[in-house]
């Protein structure tokens, strides 16, 4: 059958409209909103330290944090969780006076603007690797058993760091005569302006066993309406669908939060361990995510071609692979994307394949084997003319 000339040329210039818009539609952003995999020289300290991406913020310190809070080699590792860089290895101070700058090791660190979360019906997804260490001191063990006495893990708070801001933790308190510790991973409350509210969920799983932590927040609608879920160390292979029951949770609470601390808390008593003094806290975290689904915390922390951790693939990750262009011994950070420890050719074929379009003309001009979008529009351009051509004769 043949067709009309004028619907010839409109349905060829539909197809070629579907064709651009295939290849020129901006890269669609990961779900993951906010990451840390302390990507920093082994040895050196994270306050101050600007890595990661979906942070507002450098690393800030509270008491003694600054001489106790480092990066260090090797990362923590888990089956089927995509790893970067080193771990934080963090510990609160022993002391046998009290001390004006405080003895316990909290870092402080912000999301970014659009990183707040708490908006009615909706979910957000949090996960990281933790592992408490040390000794054990006191007897607040079933039947008198030393314990972890003071709070080890990572606490989320909402418009500011004090502790009437603090929402939950994921971790261990401080340990209280009035109830049996368990140490084991929890999900906590702690309220400093109202006690009754303050409360612990622990799992099964002991607090001293390197463990991957994944949370869902379910935002309800209006206050004390939340509910939180945590599973330890699931297999990722199963996926959401097969987390099954949560080992822990929180419901009717506001769970609303901006901001997170990672806190080992320290010690101003006795150094007689373990027979009546108080150990410090101390352990290790690494790979901090959270994000809007399950996937979006269990997939590669950066992004394909992300060179400077902000979790977009634009012409600001070029510029660092230009400028560093044959640099050898490099760090991702300067532009080596496959981590063969020098900035070539490759690294910048990764950041092409993955880059949002229309995020830098100039990169354009070093790949003429890829068609770019500018090219697609003049080929469009002429294939409407041609068929505009054939609809007047």
């Amino acid at each position: 059958m043949l067709m009309h000339p004028l619907r010839t040329a409109l349905t060829r210039a539909t197809a070629w409209g579907a064709i651009l818009a295939c290849c020129c539609a901006p890269t669609a952003r990961a779900a993951l909103d906010v990451y840390e995999g302390f990507q920093y020289a082994d040895g050196t300290s994270i306050v101050g330290q600007t890595g990661g991406g979906g942070w507002s913020n450098a690393w800030n310190k509270s008491g003694n944090a600054g001489s106790t809070e480092n990066a260090t080699t090797p990362g923590l590792t888990y089956t089927g969780l995509p790893v970067t860089g080193n771990k934080l290895s963090l510990a609160g101070q022993q002391l046998t006076t009290a001390s004006s700058t405080g003895s316990s090791a909290f870092v402080f660190r912000n999301f970014g603007a659009a990183n707040s979360y708490g908006t009615d019906s909706t979910t957000t997804w949090l996960s990281f690797i933790g592992q408490r260490t040390g000794l054990k001191s006191g007897a607040h063990g079933a039947s008198g058993a030393a314990t972890y006495q003071r709070i080890f893990g990572i606490s989320f708070f909402s418009g500011g760091t004090a502790n009437t801001n603090e929402r939950f933790n994921v971790g261990e308190l401080s340990s209280s005569t009035s109830f049996i510790d368990t140490d084991k991973w929890a999900l906590n409350i702690f309220n400093a302006a109202d006690a009754t509210q303050n409360l612990t969920v622990p799992s099964t799983t002991d607090i001293d066993v390197q463990s991957f932590l994944l949370v869902r927040i379910d935002y309800g609608i209006g206050t004390l309406a939340d509910s939180a879920s945590l599973w330890v160390s699931p297999n990722l292979a199963l996926g959401e669908a097969g987390l099954g029951p949560a080992q822990a949770m929180l419901t009717n609470k506001s769970l609303e939060f901006d901001r997170l601390r990672v806190s080992a808390g320290g010690s101003t008593s006795s150094t007689d361990q373990p027979n009546g003094g108080v150990v410090a806290a101390s352990g290790l975290i690494d790979e901090i995510r959270v994000g809007s689904s399950f996937a979006s915390v269990i997939a590669p922390g950066l992004i394909p071609g992300d060179v400077n951790g902000d979790l977009v693939v634009d012409h600001n990750d070029y510029v660092v692979i230009r400028n560093n262009f044959q640099l050898a011994g490099a760090a991702r950070t300067q532009g080596d994307l496959n981590a063969d420890g020098l900035v070539n050719f490759t690294d910048f074929r990764i950041w092409k394949n993955n880059n949002v379009s229309g995020s830098g003309a100039d990169a354009d001009l070093l790949d003429f084997a890829t068609p770019e979008p500018s090219s697609l529009v003049l080929l469009l351009i002429a294939t409407m003319s041609f068929c505009a051509g054939r609809v007047r004769r």
